[in-house]
Order: C-alpha cells, then sequence, then structure tokens
C-alpha cells in the first residue's frame, strides 16, 4: 500500500473566506488493510473522494452504500462522515478545500456519490499538488486552486452526462487496448483493471453497454481483422499467428462460425 499526502497549512481542518483554498490531499494506493475513517462531527471544509479502482463503504443517516471504482463522494462542512475501504485493492485519491464560492461551485453535485467514470484528472490533481506543495514550490497554492477550478469544472460536465456516457467512458481503457492490441489475449481481470473497476462491475456494465461480454466484443474484432487479412492475401496459417492463435484448427472452425466459411475459402 502507498500512501500520499500534501497539506497547505498546520491545521488542515479549516474554513478560508478567500475565493478558494486547498487545504490538502493526498491518496492511498492498493489498501492491503481496511482504511477507515469516522467524524461524527464532519470537517470545516469540503472534501471529494475519487475511488479509482475498488470501492468504499459509506454510512448515511445509519443505512450503509457502497460507492464502486468511477465514482466521486463530496462530503461538505460539518456533514458527518463515516466512511471505510471496502476491499483489498482499493485506491483512491481526496482533497479538502474551502472558500467563499464553494457551495456555489459544488451546487450541481446532488446526494453523496455519483458515478463519473474514469477521471484521471483527479489524480493527476492530487499527485501534481502533492509533489508541489512537498517541494515549497513558489505560488504553489495559487497553482494548485487554479487547478482545483477546472477539476470541479470538468466534474460538472461529467455529471451532467448521461448514464450510458459515462459507462462508455470508464469501459473507454479497456475497448481501447482491444483495439489496438487485439492480438494480445488478456484476461478480464487485466482489463478490469485499465478500467480501474472490480472484475465483476467491469464485465456488467461491458455487457450492458455493448451487448455482449469482453472476450466476445473481442474475438469480434479479431475475427474482423482476420477478414481483412485474409482479403489481403495472408495464407490461413500466417493469419492465424499474426493474431495469437496457436491452434490453425481452432482460428479455423471460429471463423467458420463467425462467418458461415472456412477462412481457406474465404478470398
Amino acid at each position: 500500500m502507498k500512501y500520499i499526502s500534501a497539506r497547505t497549512v498546520k491545521n488542515s481542518d479549516s474554513k478560508s473566506t478567500e475565493f478558494m483554498s486547498l487545504n490538502n490531499c493526498g491518496a492511498f494506493i492498493d489498501t492491503d488493510k481496511p482504511i477507515v475513517t469516522n467524524r461524527p462531527d464532519g470537517r470545516m471544509d469540503f472534501q471529494l473522494i475519487y475511488i479509482k479502482k475498488g470501492a468504499i463503504e459509506f454510512t448515511e443517516n445509519g443505512a450503509k452504500s457502497i460507492a464502486c471504482g468511477g465514482s466521486v463522494i463530496l462530503f461538505r462542512p460539518r456533514e458527518p462522515q463515516k466512511y471505510r475501504t471496502a476491499e483489498d485493492g482499493t485506491t483512491f485519491y481526496w482533497v479538502h478545500f474551502s472558500g467563499s464560492e464553494a457551495e456555489k461551485l459544488l451546487d450541481f453535485f446532488v446526494g453523496r456519490a455519483l458515478n463519473v467514470g474514469n477521471f484521471v484528472e483527479f489524480e493527476e490533481f492530487c499527485n501534481d499538488a502533492a509533489r508541489a506543495f512537498a517541494s515549497g514550490a513558489e505560488n504553489c497554492q495559487l497553482y494548485s486552486v487554479g487547478r482545483l477550478l477546472s477539476l470541479i469544472a470538468l466534474l460538472s460536465q461529467k455529471v451532467g452526462k448521461s448514464d450510458a456516457a459515462r459507462m462508455r467512458e470508464m469501459l473507454e481503457p479497456a475497448v481501447l487496448d482491444m483495439h489496438t492490441y487485439f492480438e494480445v489475449a488478456r484476461s478480464n481481470d487485466e482489463y478490469a483493471s485499465l478500467c480501474g473497476l472490480s472484475k465483476a462491475h467491469f464485465i456488467r456494465t461491458f455487457h450492458s453497454v455493448f451487448g455482449v461480454p469482453p472476450q466476445k466484443y473481442r474475438t469480434g474484432i479479431i475475427m474482423r481483422e482476420a477478414k481483412h487479412l485474409l482479403k489481403g492475401g495472408m495464407s490461413v496459417g500466417d493469419v492465424a499467428d499474426s493474431l495469437g492463435f496457436a491452434d490453425r484448427f481452432y482460428f479455423s472452425r471460429l471463423f467458420k462460425k463467425y462467418f458461415g466459411t472456412p477462412p481457406k475459402e474465404y478470398k
């Protein structure tokens, strides 16, 4: 497990009268034990948490809920904070901030947790801000506040997207990998990791968006590529080899299953 943290003031649980002020930020990466937070009276500032992968269980009015990878959780000032990682291997980033306009800037955020899909900008912000404050870089507060405002604006855009668009965005790393490296046989665990999701969540979301399981989707890409290569004059054996098939007979059977004709007859 890796822990990242940086604070801008001695007491990070504070409220600023400035337009916007960053108090601290950080991350827990690949947790190997439960990370538990219990603040019955909350904090004086706002907190945003982005779950890159894994899950966080939070308690709201006595009821427990789960936020999975791709979700953002918001705690406003003085709201009770009771949450914990729900599984090992969870990675999440957080930022604490306050300011005279913070509430107005976050009026688009309804509820406790929203699924926004991949949010690499949140991860980059926390890493960059932590490095800037750790190094004592000049004007790092001004730099970080500018980045934070951009982050909130981007979050508002993500929240405004349809559920289908957010799910597609969430799956984008795996889909891009399938199209780019279709000859590489990756497991669903590996594809899920690319998207920062659990295996079960990845498979369920993928099927919902594309109508087929991930491996069947990848096989369709491979078969279409096989047609293209055969039309280009490649032999059946060379096509099978180039697409990662160790068994040429299995490739031929699969091709016939998809297109109704053996690859040797397809020209």
